[in-house]
């Protein structure tokens, strides 16, 4: 089945940021509308893969992602909706099931496993796990940590129709590397793709991003200055920006991905990386629950 009507128009907003008189012109493209749980770019990485499940009457999927996970929130959500059993493989140790995140998942119908970060990546572990869902459900759909993978990357490249290709730069948040590589794909050349990272140290992100991306012209840039910190961290002046940026647009963005992007934008139009012509697109990717996870944090 359609997961939501791809005719529709997909709202693209003006955009502007408080400390820029003078530079491009900023458009944001709200995938956020499609739906508040699996809407962002989540659906579009998840689109082939439940495609191939349901094609295929695979009896169960699972897939993998920190206590705080986009990805597992929106997999739980379509798999609701589409009743399909699915299980989910968390970084973290059992007192994060309290978690507003995870709770949803689990309200959901997600089965969660929990290994600690020691254990996370551990083939043996997992396969421990995963052979106790086989007994059960017999063959299962495997969808690596974000969705990153060949089939994630060719439904993110779906992000853009055919007619936005006409913008000098396309701006995204960086965590696995699909959504950026479906951009790139998509583009083709056509316009600078720019990912900023979320994740310290995440230059090994390029060696992924040119996996997928071989067979296309190299007209992408990864920033690796705005992480503050490492994944998910914040400090006081993103904060602050934060909340002036969604005051002044009347938008909400996440904290872990999009709030550094557009500091990251902000950051590089003022030292005039852009020129006064350009237009860019940014790619509002969802994941607004995140804040939830930020407030559970803060209290814990």
């Amino acid at each position: 089945m359609e997961l939501f009507d791809s005719s529709t128009n997909i709202p693209i907003q003006r955009i502007q940021f408080p400390e820029i008189k003078v530079g491009p012109s900023f458009f944001i493209k709200r995938l956020d509308l499609i739906d508040p749980i699996y809407g962002g770019n989540k659906i579009f990485k998840l689109k082939y893969h439940i495609a191939k499940i349901q094609k295929e009457n695979i009896g169960a999927v699972l897939s993998f992602g920190g206590p705080f996970s986009n990805h597992l929130f929106a997999l739980a959500g379509l798999c609701q909706k589409l009743e399909i059993p699915c299980y989910g493989i968390v970084r973290g140790f059992e007192h994060y099931r309290e978690n507003p995140n995870l709770q949803f998942c689990i309200k959901a119908g997600m089965h969660i496993f929990f290994l600690s970060p020691h254990y996370f990546n551990s083939s043996l572990e997992r396969k421990k796990i995963i052979e106790e869902i086989q007994n059960e459900k017999g063959r299962i759909h495997i969808i690596p940590e974000g969705g990153t993978d060949e089939l994630g990357v060719k439904g993110a490249s779906e992000m853009l129709s055919e007619n936005e290709l006409n913008f000098d730069y396309y701006c995204i948040g960086v965590g696995s590397g699909g959504s950026i590589s479906g951009l790139i794909r998509k583009t083709n050349g056509n316009g600078q793709v720019l990912g900023f990272s979320a994740l310290k140290n995440g230059q090994y992100l390029e060696e992924s991003i040119n996996s997928y991306t071989k067979n296309y012209p190299k007209s992408w840039k990864l920033f690796h200055d705005y992480h503050f910190g490492g994944f998910a961290k914040q400090n006081k002046t993103l904060k602050d920006f934060e909340s002036t940026f969604e005051a002044n647009n009347d938008l909400e963005i996440d904290p872990v991905y999009q709030s550094k992007m557009l500091f990251g934008l902000e950051d590089l139009t003022k030292k005039h990386y852009f020129s006064i012509k350009d237009k860019v697109l940014i790619i509002h990717t969802g994941g607004l629950q995140a804040k939830n996870g930020f407030e559970y944090m803060a209290k814990k």
